[in-house]
């Protein structure tokens, strides 16, 4: 599945400097819920990729698990009061938004704290989801990370050039581009979302531990670079239909 390249002027600046922050964490009742908008990567622009044969196409980065289940599981889990129950993977998703706005204190210094202060505040269980009350501040930074994180991201055609598009789907066909260990991740994080969202259940100690996982590593190491799985032209086949491209399996 794919979403738009482009990156937004807010997250498109030249970083000059470093600081430390420190922040408490945010308590009260705000409207938590993400809608699905808004929501454009933090990343930079992908160039175009070089296919078979040497044609050029646009580039997208396209989600494993599917963009709507990573949003249906938070909405519940922040209506429920369990994301306090997500401390490894939390504690980590501030640290990997910490770095990628790493030299922005000057524009995003109050951008940085506020999501620190909201993240300590969904692990202490301090803040609280209610419908229609005000969002927290700079909220949208939260939401871009979160729902284009960087373990759960791959690049490749843009959709108009891809045969077999899962869309909101789980991309089945991924572990040829990824590794069967860290698709292995991926399908089991899958399953237990879905688990939650349709049945209510859900083990928060594991489903936290595998979300750490796959945020902090990549085929057994640590995640050097907050961005997709880099394409391989080596993965892609030209499919029937001209022009377009499917995964190698």
């Amino acid at each position: 599945m794919r979403f738009n390249l482009l990156i937004p002027s807010l997250f498109a600046c030249v970083f000059q400097s470093t600081c430390l922050l420190v922040s408490g964490a945010l308590s009260g009742e705000f409207d938590l819920k993400m809608v699905g908008k808004g929501d454009t990567p933090p990343y930079k622009k992908l160039k175009d990729l070089v296919m078979v044969g040497n044609n050029t196409v646009p580039a997208a980065r396209h989600h494993i698990i599917p963009r709507n289940r990573i949003r249906e599981f938070y909405n519940k889990a922040v209506a429920e009061n369990q994301m306090k129950n997500l401390r490894l993977f939390l504690t980590d998703y501030k640290k990997q938004f910490k770095q990628l706005y790493a030299e922005s204190c000057g524009k995003y210094k109050e951008a940085i704290e506020s999501i620190e202060e909201l993240v300590d505040g969904l692990i202490a269980g301090t803040v609280v989801h209610k419908d229609k009350s005000p969002r927290p501040k700079n909220y949208s930074f939260f939401v871009a990370l979160y729902t284009w994180l960087p373990g759960n991201l791959f690049e490749g055609p843009d959709t108009g050039y891809r045969a077999y598009d899962p869309n909101e789907e789980f991309e089945y066909k991924s572990e040829r581009i990824i590794g069967e260990d860290d698709f292995k991740l991926r399908f089991e994080i899958n399953k237990e979302m879905k688990e939650y969202i349709s049945q209510g259940k859900a083990d928060f100690g594991k489903v936290d531990a595998n979300l750490q996982r796959m945020l902090t590593t990549r085929k057994g190491h640590p995640i050097a670079e907050l961005d997709a799985y880099p394409f391989n032209k080596d993965d892609w086949i030209a499919a029937h239909k001209k022009g377009k491209y499917k995964i190698k399996v």
